[in-house]
């Protein structure tokens, strides 16, 4: 789950947040839970979704419709889809290479860790993976690793207003099929 940016935020959305839980809690496929998502989105602030059923990938937002995501490398981001942003590209064209290594997890945490502090302080949420401030910043930076044979890895680092490290977490387990 990422929020897009919205300066026209209404009040009075139902928290995205319900999207993910209501998700893991149910029994709907990536499929159809994307397309659910999708079309119940205005009820929500603007948000890009990504579900995994075990075998298909999908994405789903309330800016575009829901799609299934086909085997490959992705990059989003908290704008809405289709728009390239700098950090976008650069996050893509730094995990390829990383994710041949045999142990990805630090190497992508420090490509997730990495900030721009040239050009306009405004703008620098276009540019860097890590963006710090008091009110909108990094909060969290995620890696999920799933092998071929259906391990998963899940690590995520948690930051402060100050970009400090305010805690982490990982699991291991396996896919049922």
């Amino acid at each position: 789950m990422t929020n897009i940016r919205d300066a026209q935020r209404p009040l009075g959305l139902r928290s995205r947040g319900s999207l993910v839980a209501d998700y893991l809690g149910g029994s709907e496929s990536a499929a159809r839970y994307a397309a659910l998502a999708s079309r119940d989105g205005p009820g929500f602030g603007a948000f890009n979704l990504l579900l995994f059923d075990g075998s298909e990938l999908h994405f789903a937002s309330n800016r575009s419709p829901a799609v299934r995501l086909d085997n490959g490398l992705h990059a989003f981001s908290n704008a809405p889809p289709g728009t390239e942003w700098p950090k976008t590209a650069s996050a893509l064209r730094g995990a390829e290479p990383l994710l041949a290594q045999a142990a990805p997890i630090e190497p992508l945490f420090a490509l997730l860790a990495e900030r721009d502090e040239t050009g306009a302080p405004e703008r620098r949420y276009e540019r860097a993976h890590f963006v710090v401030g008091p009110t909108y910043g990094t909060r969290c930076s995620t890696v999920v690793l799933v092998g071929a044979d259906g391990g998963v890895t899940f690590a995520e680092r948690s930051f402060d207003t100050a970009g400090l490290p305010a805690g982490e977490v990982r699991e291991s387990f396996t896919l049922d099929r």
